[in-house]
């Protein structure tokens, strides 16, 4: 037991996100209880990076359902850091929204005043369509998967008196979009499959993939095994380590760049294939 307590210490150091299931109650890193939601009402995003400048960084957590006014609701989840040295706005407008190419309405759950300058907040949205006088809900998580849009960022003075109108900045997302350096498109997942066997490490500890079997190594020896399988849509590796009272989730995002597989954790920091 004392072993596998240390493991599951381990995941969270190596992968910074995790998701508890059956008797162990635990709940992810940096979700409040009203923000947690069980597995079968959300689709983990792995933290997916929509936005990343000298301005905000913005990733994508979950899809969830949440009880609105009686009715089951569909929800996004961003993280939003602010890098600059001032405090902003970020705001996800009503009329730049949509689902494909369908106009989408938002409410904010928690406003649209931006984290302190250096610091991150979670922020949720309620995603419905609109037909004059009626809302509509819509029929499943998936149909997110379709969202885009856009972002607005506005800075405020150094004073914080008002907003400083020649620093806004408007940015365009898709959750369905991939960055060019993570295009997996003309690989299958055998192939990438192929790739990922062996230890990938981090510091002294390491997961070892061999054929849908996850380890858990500590300079060099196993404490906790498990599986795991590709997402070639959203590029993660899901895998699910399992102990005495818990499945422990992670999900490790993945890229290629000139035909060389790089795996993250959830950080952003990059494994190294031994």
């Amino acid at each position: 037991m004392k072993k596998e307590l240390l493991a599951v210490a381990l995941i969270l150091a190596m992968v910074f996100a995790f998701s508890a299931c059956g008797g162990g109650g635990s709940e992810s890193p940096g979700v409040t209880n009203n923000e947690a939601h069980s597995e079968s009402e959300a689709i983990d995003l792995g933290e997916k990076i929509l936005v990343d400048d000298d301005y905000v960084t913005v990733k994508a957590i979950q899809f969830y359902t949440d009880d609105w006014n009686g009715t089951p609701a569909k929800f996004l989840q961003l993280k939003v850091t602010n890098n600059l040295d001032r405090e902003i706005l970020f705001n996800l407008p009503n009329g730049k929204t949509y689902i494909g190419d369908e106009q989408v309405e938002i409410v904010w759950m928690d406003g649209n005043s931006g984290p302190l300058p250096g610091k991150t907040n979670t922020y949720s949205y309620r995603i419905y369509i609109k037909n004059g006088n009626e809302e509509k809900e819509l029929d499943s998580l998936e149909e997110l998967y379709d969202l885009n849009g856009k972002f607005e960022v506005q800075v405020y003075t150094e004073d914080k008196s008002y907003l400083d109108g020649d620093k806004d900045r408007e940015y365009d997302y898709s959750l369905n979009e991939k960055a060019d350096n993570n295009s997996t498109d003309s690989l299958d997942t055998s192939e990438i499959d192929s790739m990922l066997q062996g230890d990938w490490s981090y510091g002294s500890n390491a997961f070892s993939f061999n054929d849908g079997s996850l380890s858990i190594l500590e300079n060099g020896s196993e404490v906790m095994s498990g599986d795991y399988t590709i997402n070639t849509n959203e590029s993660n590796i899901v895998g699910t380590i399992h102990a005495s009272d818990r499945d422990v989730k992670i999900t490790l995002p993945y890229s290629l760049e000139d035909g060389v597989l790089h795996i993250q954790n959830n950080k952003g920091e990059e494994l190294t294939h031994k």
